[in-house]
């Protein structure tokens, strides 16, 4: 997973400090076992929104297969979280400012809205821990509405049946998403 991202970040130009990480879509297959040679590829498309994507090839198979969708912020909106149905709600976890530095530094994002006093949390770095909460799945979808601050307490509401995740805290939804194979929360051992 590292290896996708950091190569999403290779992309970086200058003039896009600022820009918001909106959505993540990943989807990984089971890997070949027969050693043969791993490849990355790596494209992107230019517009309003930016589309990046990363791919771990084996045999000429996509393997594992990072999409990240990222546009430049007219304002900062507040969503309100939504009151959902599902009974599976714990404190997930918050994100200290050292970890978000030291994060940017390993995976090379130069983006400045990680590197301030109070720096914003990477969406990819959300996303991570995602995948380390729920670790069976093989796909899933993040969509990203609110920026997470550091020292900003995240419950993480599941709900099993259908696979719909929520992160918030108080009234403030900061993301959201679907896994594609129903499984239970485990807090995050950070």
């Amino acid at each position: 997973m590292e290896k996708l991202i950091r190569q999403l970040c290779t992309f970086w130009q200058d003039d896009w400090q600022g820009i918001y990480l909106v959505k993540i879509h990943y989807e990984q297959t089971k890997t070949d076992d027969n050693f043969s040679e791993v490849s990355y590829q790596k494209s992107f498309t230019t517009g309003r929104i930016l589309t990046f994507t990363s791919k771990k090839v084996q045999n000429g198979k996509p393997l594992q297969k990072l999409t990240a969708y990222m546009i430049k912020p007219l304002g900062i909106k507040s969503s309100s979280a939504s009151a959902t149905s599902c009974q599976d709600t714990v404190l997930w976890r918050s994100f200290s400012a050292e970890e978000v530095w030291a994060y940017s530094k390993n995976v090379g994002d130069h983006n400045q809205i990680h590197l301030g006093d109070r720096p914003i949390v990477q969406g990819f770095f959300l996303f991570e821990e995602i995948i380390r909460t729920f670790p069976a799945i093989q796909n899933c979808r993040i969509t990203f509405h609110t920026p997470v601050r550091t020292d900003t307490p995240i419950f993480l509401t599941h709900c099993q049946k259908s696979g719909k995740f929520q992160g918030h805290y108080k009234r403030t939804l900061y993301f959201s998403g679907t896994l594609a194979a129903p499984v239970k929360i485990t807090p995050s051992s950070r």
